[in-house]
């Protein structure tokens, strides 16, 4: 009697639900029973893990617990043959499971690839020649078509982007596929306004400056649930507002991975931010516009540096008073001259400690405070037209810009054609689409540049009018208020203000 014991494995978790395990158990036990053998153990089962990163079988077993108790039972002689649906289930593994197997005079069965098998008794690894040339055929076969796959994912992506601004893969929180159209690959997809709202909710809160375990807790207490979990984690809100599809952008290919397969298990992978990354105006409806985008950015920003520098006192003028001698810095320092038996406050040139010191910049706070105020307002005050002290862009840089992306956009696709009619081989064809994509991403960051200056420039404007209205108590305000108030306004207008001794400073607008 010839005992056997079923093989069954998918790749990843949606495979699971999508490729029935069940349907190949059924037709390897309906096989086996079809030549009256025996089921004696398992079935083994591996449901939604990939099996091409392991560089030793050993590796794959602590990654595969399925795939360790199939060899356990093979060695305690469990069964005779290792049935399943067919060899692709193994993918790399393939060649050294069946080597094991053998060393344990286990036979390997498949259904789509069926053949003769032996009596236990009569069986020999040795004369097991053809069958395993077969596998190792079939191995190669496997990989090519893995191999296939992913060129093929790396070359229709980045037109899935660029021509279609449809998103890489599955779909933001927050946007579904319009009804009637879920198993369509290429539609434009709509906002789910049952969490949409919750997204916008977020961001909002993020602004406000509440941290994402502060949202998390109020997802949580709301009885809002995530995609594939219970509960929100700070980590999937932080995802999602970096995430730039909420403001109407699709990109592909943001961080570029790196996979060690000597490292422990099934190897490790790094990440790192790739400097090409493919991106490209959605076709979808945003949640939130550029401008809200770029205060999100801004905000991770500000927390990275909180975190890294902690916390620190905040002076008016801070980071924008510049030595008219050196060019460096005025740092704030409290050991300035003493008045009333105290040391009063000064801004103090960083190089003045050099014997140079002469002719670096020590000012006083008050004193500097008082200066930045009065001849800001008499800039002000004097300038009829506000724009006039900005640098002037040049209006038609950003349709040159388009045009130049629109050429790039048409040779990448000449060269895809050429590609896959044959003419360039893969190496030439990656070397050829890589320098047009770092072009592109080298274009759409001057784009990028454009859009941000345009929203400084409405700032500016929208800040000058603002303090305009009260130009007499301008030196006031700057010394008495809230100082992170005071700078985050001054750093709307001015880039710096340069100091000189007995002249009024010179200020650099942005």
């Amino acid at each position: 009697m010839i005992c056997f014991a079923i093989f069954a494995a998918v790749s990843t978790v949606k495979q699971a639900r999508e490729v029935s395990l069940g349907e190949q158990e059924r037709l390897a036990r309906e096989e086996a029973n079809k030549r009256g053998w025996q089921e004696t153990a398992g079935p083994f089962v591996i449901p939604g893990k990939s099996r091409t990163e392991y560089v030793s079988l050993r590796d794959a077993e602590r990654g595969l617990p399925e795939l360790s108790a199939m060899l356990e039972s093979a060695k305690r002689g469990e069964f005779d043959v290792c049935a399943c649906y067919s060899f692709d289930r193994f993918r790399d593994l393939l060649s050294q499971v069946s080597k094991s197997l053998l060393a344990y005079k286990v036979q390997m069965f498949s259904v789509t690839q069926p053949s003769e098998i032996a009596q236990p008794e009569e069986f020999n690894p040795n004369r097991d020649g053809t069958n395993e040339a077969m596998r190792t055929l079939f191995e190669l076969q496997s990989k090519g078509e893995i191999s296939a796959l992913r060129n093929r994912y790396l070359l229709g992506m980045p037109k899935r982007i660029l021509e279609s601004g449809l998103p890489p893969s599955r779909l933001p929180y927050g946007y579904r596929k319009p009804l009637g159209l879920e198993e369509v690959s290429k539609v434009i997809p709509v906002q789910d306004s049952a969490r949409a709202v919750w997204v916008v909710r977020m961001k909002d809160l993020f602004l406000a400056g509440q941290s994402s375990t502060a949202i998390c807790d109020y997802l949580n207490s709301q009885g809002v649930k995530p995609m594939n979990s219970e509960q929100w984690r700070p980590s999937s809100v932080l995802t999602i507002l970096a995430n730039p599809f909420y403001s109407g952008v699709v990109r592909f290919s943001n961080l570029k991975y790196f996979h060690d397969p000597r490292a422990e298990g099934k190897g490790r992978n790094y990440t790192h931010p790739n400097p090409t990354p493919v991106i490209a105006e959605g076709k979808h409806e945003p949640l939130w516009d550029k401008n809200s985008q770029h205060a999100i950015e801004q905000e991770f920003k500000r927390r990275r540096e909180a975190f890294w520098k902690g916390p620190h006192k905040t002076h008016p003028l801070s980071s924008l008073c510049y030595c008219g001698y050196c060019g460096a810095r005025l740092n704030a320092n409290t050991n300035g001259p003493r008045r009333n038996g105290e040391h009063t406050l000064v801004y103090r040139c960083k190089n003045s400690t050099r014997p140079t010191r002469s002719q670096h910049i020590t000012i006083e706070r008050g004193e500097a405070h008082r200066q930045v105020g009065e001849e800001l307002a008499r800039v002000l005050r004097e300038t009829v037209d506000y724009s006039t002290l900005l640098p002037q862009a040049n209006e038609g840089h950003q349709d040159q810009v388009n045009n130049a992306l629109a050429d790039l956009s048409d040779r990448r696709h000449r060269i895809e054609e050429a590609y896959e009619s044959g003419v360039y081989p893969l190496a030439s064809f990656s070397e050829k689409a890589a320098a047009i994509d770092r072009q592109t991403a080298e274009l759409r960051a001057q784009l990028a540049g454009s859009e941000q200056a345009k929203m400084s420039k409405k700032r500016f404007m929208e800040t000058a009018e603002s303090l305009a209205n009260d130009l007499d108590t301008l030196p006031e305000w700057i010394a008495e208020d809230d100082p992170a108030i005071v700078n985050n306004i001054l750093s709307r207008l001015l880039v710096k203000a340069t100091f000189y001794d007995n002249n009024p400073p010179v200020f650099e607008f942005r």
